[in-house]
């Protein structure tokens, strides 16, 4: 199987250049929409520009753009999307702020760039959608493997990072695709571990996805005659979303029956349907037990950002995993005694090893 943890070649972006970014846009905003006469100075103009027009294409544009080009230097890509984002994100606070009324022909003309550069960009991203789907069409008459999701974002996990928010994204709608549409599923050896165990079972996990992908799908068509009535535009969107959903729906179904939690020699491999793919070390897994009702009754009063993290997909907790930083996780899964037996059998083994090893 193809790993993904290498380290992340992608340029860190200090914190204060986001609010350096934040407070030159407030600034532009209020100045170009309520105090413009601050900036109407009577300076002969550079270029077909006036002061106004100038310094608001220093500032928003050119700046930015230099700016994340210089802190992410040592990643070219990186560096040259992210000018051209700020570009962009300037461009576009130009056109919204700007008095037309007070724009010269010269900063129409940079404007209109704008207009040229945008379908371009947005092709680039239909480009990688279709890219996506014919490499998606190679296996789908196949016995489905994780690899083929992990291959399709390769590239991009070298360059980025294999947690980084785009593959992540990428890598879940591959697998909705995946899910959705092959003809067989695969099994438990084709996915990478020791022991599997399932949680598909657990308080009704993907009957549950299966019956909303089927009850999501049946008032689709007299709602779309309702619709159509008022707008057809409407009518269609509404339809299009509604199969996308139970497409969706579907695709956890099936995830849920195939991708198990997996147990290797170091790491507990945390997946649940077609998003999460989370790895935690053996070593950072502190203590662990089963989850009684108690547990989930006292977990109702306390505030929701502060209860642990849980993983379980449509189902129910019953496995508590805290961790060294101090959180905890819960998680579903078919048989909880079976897994932490198993866990505490390879975190025994691992620390044997160190041991040793010394």
């Amino acid at each position: 199987m193809i790993q993904l943890s290498s380290p992340a070649a992608v340029a860190k972006i200090p914190r204060a250049f986001w609010f350096y970014l934040l407070g030159v846009h407030l600034v532009y905003s209020l100045l170009l929409t309520q105090r413009f006469e601050l900036l109407d100075a009577p300076t002969p103009t550079w270029g077909g520009l006036s002061f106004a027009e100038s310094s608001a294409l220093i500032d928003l544009l050119l700046l930015p753009a230099l700016c994340y080009g210089f802190l992410a230097r040592k990643q070219l890509k990186q560096a040259i999307v992210g000018a051209l984002g700020m570009l962009m994100l300037g461009s576009l606070a130009i056109r919204l702020w700007f008095p037309v009324d007070e724009m010269s022909e010269g900063l129409r003309t940079l404007l209109a760039f704008r207009a040229v550069i945008s379908p371009l960009l947005w092709g680039l991203v239909l480009l990688l959608e279709l890219y996506l789907l014919v490499q998606l069409a190679r296996f789908l008459l196949k016995p489905m493997k994780e690899e083929a999701v992990e291959m399709l974002v390769a590239s991009m996990a070298m360059t980025l990072g294999r947690e980084h928010w785009l593959c992540r994204y990428l890598a879940a709608e591959t697998r909705v695709w995946i899910y959705a549409l092959s003809r067989r599923l695969p099994a438990q050896a084709d996915f990478e571990g020791n022991e599997h165990f399932g949680y598909a079972q657990q308080n009704g996990n993907a009957s549950t996805w299966l019956g909303f992908s089927i009850a999501n799908l049946l008032p689709a068509p007299i709602l779309h005659f309702i619709l159509e009535r008022l707008h057809w535009g409407l009518a269609w969107v509404t339809s299009l979303l509604t199969v996308a959903t139970s497409v969706w729906m579907w695709a956890e179904y099936r995830a849920s029956l195939a991708r198990p939690i997996s147990l290797s020699d170091k790491e507990l491999l945390l997946r649940y349907g077609t998003i999460v793919d989370r790895r935690i070390a053996l070593s950072d897994i502190v203590s662990f037990r089963t989850l009684s009702w108690r547990d989930l009754e006292a977990a109702k009063s306390i505030a929701r950002k502060l209860r642990p993290r849980q993983y379980v997909g449509m189902g129910g907790a019953n496995v508590e995993l805290v961790l060294s930083d101090g959180s905890a996780l819960w998680i579903g899964v078919d048989q909880p005694q079976a897994l932490l037996t198993a866990l505490a059998r390879a975190i025994a083994a691992l620390k044997h090893d160190i041991v040793n090893a010394n």
